[in-house]
Order: C-alpha cells, then structure tokens, then sequence
C-alpha cells in the first residue's frame, strides 16, 4: 500500500542505437518481474507467516497468560493491530498482481486505514508500557494504579482512539482513484500541500515523540538498574522483568519503520531522488516485516509466553 504519491519516474528512453534498446527492454523486464512478481510473492509469504506466528500468540495470550498481567494487555493489543495489518496484506499484494484495485472503495477505505493506524498503535502502546513500567519502579507505591487490569483496559480502548484521530484524514480521503484504478488517498487540492502537512505531521507525532518518550523511559530504567546493582538491594528493583521485552519492541520498531518515514518526510520536501524510488519497494517490505517480528520477541524475551510457546510447540 502506497504511504506517498506513487510517481512514476522512470523516464521512457528513446535511441536509434539497437544495443541500448535491447538494454532498455531488458530493464522494464526486470522491472516488471520485481514489481508484479517478486514483491507480491514476499507479501504473500509476509502475509502468511504474520497471520499464523500472531494467531498463535493470540491463542497462548488467551490460554495461557489469560491477560492476567497489564503487559499482557498490551502485548494482546500489539497482536490484534498485527493480525490485522498482515490480513490487510493481502488485498495489498492482490492489487499488486492485478494492477488494479477490484475490492471497491470499502474495502479501500478499510485496507488503508488498517495500514497507518498499525504503526501507529504499535508505537503509542510501547510508548504506555514504558511510562507505566517507569512509574512502578520509580514510584512503586503510586504504581499499583498502574498495574491495575482495569486501566490498562481503559488506556488500551484510550490509545486505539487516539491512533483513531491520528488517521481520520485517511479514512475520509482513501478510496480508488478513477484514473489508475488504484486504491490510495485523494487529497483534495492542493493535494502536495495536504500529502506534506500529514505526512510531516504524523512523522513528529505519530513517530518521533513517542519514539522519544519510549527511549526516555528505558535511560531512566537503566539508571535506576544501576543503582540497584551498586545498592545491592534487589527488592527495589521490582517491575523490571518486561523491560526487556519492551526494549527489543521498541528497537525492532525504529529499525522497521524509520527507512519509510524518512523517506515519505524526503518526498513531500523535496521529492525522491531516482535511487531512493528504487528503494521504496524494500523499505515498504521491511515497514511490514514488523509484525512478523513481534511474535518472536514475545517467545524469547517475555516469561509467560516462553511457558505458553513450550506448552503449546513443545519447544
């Protein structure tokens, strides 16, 4: 799914010299085996794996943690918005194929709305599972509020909203463009301007604040690790035990998403260079590679799903 204008500048080459036509036909060969072959195949391979390693986890959150913990929550949270942006691939993928967008403007509207609210959910929860692990080892009598299932529930139903708000303009302004028959967003004119404010907007936002926020929280979580290591004192060092999980969500998140941000802020500033267009295709895999990773963090960095995944796979 295109997250800026997709513009197609691949200059059409002319030359009366027979040798550079037969390069230039071999080059819109490899072009067309990359962009409607290669990349549908690794979205649907994406796809599929995101969809069964997040059903599973799905499942071990249900009947094993049975969200008993408020990072559990959290985690549960982290794996509907991944369900449902591997489902979205599909569509993706199909359109790709087809040239052609044949689900209609719903479904269109659906698609790309499950597109940016994911990134955006993933982040906003890392960021509440940071702050909210920070107060409990920093406030410990303060943090029982915290840690109480029935905030998390509220600050879940809380965080889905605000990502809500963050992509209403999507919702209202996707659809499948009568010209290309393509499903995109129609920004109404003058749509540079619309497609660089909310692009550069969401980028502070949506990615640098929490990402910020998030990266406070574990320096100080460091800090106070250290401290507890040269107090010997253990005890006063409760509510650490997900920090690990939180941090490698967290890392795992800039490595995916922050290529294809930083190249959506580069389109609507200045336009992509040649080169970078080339590359747009790999930042877009990677962007979706995300979700696929997640469930692999949760089986090695979290106690409760190490338990489920062994009960489970036996491994």
């Amino acid at each position: 799914m295109d997250y800026f204008p997709n513009e197609d500048l691949i200059e059409e080459l002319s030359d009366s010299n027979e040798s550079f036509s037969l390069n230039a036909t071999f080059t819109e060969e490899i072009d067309y085996g990359v962009n409607y072959i290669a990349i549908p195949t690794v979205y649907f391979l994406l796809s599929a794996f995101g969809l069964i390693s997040n059903a599973l986890a799905f499942y071990i959150t249900l009947r094993y943690t049975k969200l008993s913990k408020t990072i559990n929550i959290y985690i549960f949270n982290l794996i509907i918005g991944d369900i449902l942006v591997m489902f979205g691939l599909v569509f993706t993928a199909s359109q790709q194929i087809k040239l052609s967008w044949p689900f209609g403007s719903f479904v269109c509207k659906m698609v790309m709305t499950i597109d940016f609210i994911n990134p955006l959910v993933s982040i906003f929860f890392i960021m509440v599972m940071s702050i909210s692990h920070c107060v409990s080892v920093y406030c410990p009598k303060k943090s029982s509020v915290c840690q109480r299932l029935t905030v998390a529930k509220l600050l879940s139903a809380l965080t889905w909203l605000i990502a809500f708000l963050f992509v209403l303009l999507v919702i209202i302004f996707a659809d499948v463009d009568t010209l290309t028959d393509q499903c995109t967003i129609i920004w109404p004119k003058p749509g540079t301007l619309w497609d660089a404010t909310y692009t550069i907007c969401v980028f502070a936002m949506g990615f640098c604040v929490p990402i910020s926020v998030s990266g406070i929280s574990f320096l100080l979580l460091l800090v106070k690790a250290k401290s507890v290591v040269s107090s010997a004192d253990p005890t006063s060092c409760r509510g650490t035990s997900g920090a690990k999980l939180m941090i490698g969500l967290w890392i795992v998140f800039i490595l995916c998403w922050l290529p294809l941000n930083l190249l959506s802020v580069i389109d609507v500033i200045v336009g992509l260079p040649g080169e970078l267009v080339r590359a747009y295709d790999l930042v877009v895999i990677l962007a979706y590679t995300k979700s696929c990773i997640n469930p692999i963090l949760y089986r090695f960095l979290s106690d409760d799903y190490k338990q489920g995944y062994k009960s489970v796979l036996g491994c």
